[in-house]
């Protein structure tokens, strides 16, 4: 479902001199605004500058004309065929495993769980909570390790 967000965005969704990215159909029904990283936003400035002018205003599209916004299911085949390129050892190569890396590392760089779920799109905290239990399992691995210090 979160491919199909990204299936949905089109150029002018970006502002580069804001830094942001408006999200306009997420899974939550409720629009965003999103902060792009300094690196999120030249990467989309170096993925976008060799296209022509295009009538298809997607963000995301085919690469032999005529263009054609790509659909959520071919941003999903093509994050996984990169995820199992990286990582030819995992056995899952799901899409979503992104946004779970996503939640981790805003969790590990002391971001709060308010702060992860707005990013997300979760309306509710519940939703969230399951990105802390990473965490949490971390934690008990540390003090399972250490208990004998203690």
């Amino acid at each position: 479902r979160r491919a199909g967000e990204a299936a949905k965005l089109r150029v002018e969704d970006i502002d580069f001199n804001e830094g942001s990215i408006f999200v306009r159909e997420r899974k939550n029904g409720r629009c965003a605004r999103l902060p792009l990283s300094p690196r999120a936003r030249q990467a989309l400035q170096d993925y976008l500058r060799p296209r022509s002018e295009s009538p298809c205003k997607e963000i995301f599209q085919n690469a032999p004309p005529p263009p054609r916004a790509l659909s959520a299911a071919s941003i999903g085949d093509i994050a996984r065929a990169h995820l199992r390129l990286r990582f030819p050892s995992e056995p899952s190569h799901c899409s979503h495993v992104l946004r779970h890396s996503f939640a981790k590392c805003l969790l590990d760089r002391g971001a709060r769980l308010t702060e992860v779920g707005l990013l997300l799109g979760h309306r509710n905290l519940r939703s969230t909570l399951i990105y802390a239990r990473i965490a949490t399992k971390e934690l008990g691995e540390v003090a399972d390790n250490y208990a004998r210090f203690l």
